[in-house]
């Protein structure tokens, strides 16, 4: 990188990926190692600040850095997905975050895109009941299937939540944050009030590929507010694996199901026998000699790779 000043002594340079300080050298020349970047699309900044204290933000910069050969990055559950969630701040009961829990009949389950909460205006989905000032329900869930065909080798979360999150991977939890230990009801309070910009912060965690099922999966999740009071509430959820992808294959001709008919056999050749001195001659199954021959018929196959 490059760095001009009136007093280039003195001036540093701090660089940024997505907005999270990654290194700084305050000796030039410039020169800073950013180890082990996460799989995707980054943006980078710089930083330069003078002896004088002024500094400058450099253009960004778009980096993308891909998976190993043999390795592909995958998005499980995308941010903005579509959850079924339940507002109402009542226990959902028992199996809630397991593929074989049935929603009750009493509507108390909807679906909607995430963002999903109510009280900042930048909701995708906003919650269905009531805004009482000092009655709100202290709890919301939140169920999401999708399915895997990856050979996981990495495996990780990002969640943004006001105020209190646990998450849950097939019915098991893998993450928790801003809440007490111990089983959650649905009157747990979270442990402190979410503000300002914390409040869009999404939170990480590398989770074990083992807890990814080969098929269907469900990811699941509860939000618990500070207060009965509280002003707002947020929730979104990302999912994404590095791995191996299972190859596929479809036969696309001829169609499932078709009839194909034989071709017909070749004419069976026949052969006489010379004449008798006598008139007589020979019987006809005598006179004929039956010959073997190999001319199946063709089928042709086409494959793809979708």
């Amino acid at each position: 990188m490059g760095v001009n000043d009136d007093n280039v002594i003195g001036t540093g340079v701090e660089i940024f990926a997505n907005g999270l300080k990654v290194g700084q050298d305050p000796v030039l020349p410039i020169s800073i190692t950013w180890t082990n970047p996460p799989i995707g699309l980054h943006t980078l900044l710089a930083v330069a600040t003078d002896s004088g204290g002024l500094s400058f933000t450099s253009a960004p910069l778009h980096v993308v850095v891909a998976p190993a050969v043999g390795q592909s990055f995958l998005t499980l559950v995308p941010a903005g997905a579509v959850w079924r969630y339940r507002d109402n701040g009542e226990d959902p009961g028992r199996g809630w975050n397991t593929l074989g829990y049935r929603e009750p009949r009493d509507r108390s389950w909807a679906g909607g895109p995430a963002q999903l909460g109510f009280g900042d205006g930048d909701e995708a989905t906003t919650f269905s009941f009531e805004l009482d000032l000092f009655d709100k329900p202290i709890t919301a869930y939140f169920r999401h299937t999708f399915n895997s065909t990856i050979a996981a080798s990495e495996l990780k979360l990002r969640v943004l939540r006001d105020d209190g999150v646990a998450v849950y991977l097939n019915g098991g939890e893998v993450f928790r944050s801003n809440l007490p230990g111990g089983t959650l009801a649905s009157s747990t309070l979270a442990l402190t009030a979410i503000t300002g910009a914390a409040e869009n912060t999404w939170l990480t965690a590398n989770l074990p590929p083992a807890l990814l099922d080969n098929g269907a999966n469900i990811v699941a999740a509860e939000l618990h507010q500070s207060s009965s009071s509280t002003p707002d509430a947020s929730f979104d959820l990302e999912l994404t694996a590095l791995g191996n992808v299972l190859p596929t294959v479809v036969l696309t001709s001829p169609a499932s199901d078709t009839a194909l008919l034989s071709p017909p056999p070749p004419p069976t050749p026949t052969a006489a026998w010379p004449a008798c001195n006598s008139s007589a001659t020979a019987s006809r199954s005598a006179m004929t000699r039956q010959h073997r021959t190999n001319s199946p018929g063709a089928i042709l196959l086409l494959a793809s790779t979708p």
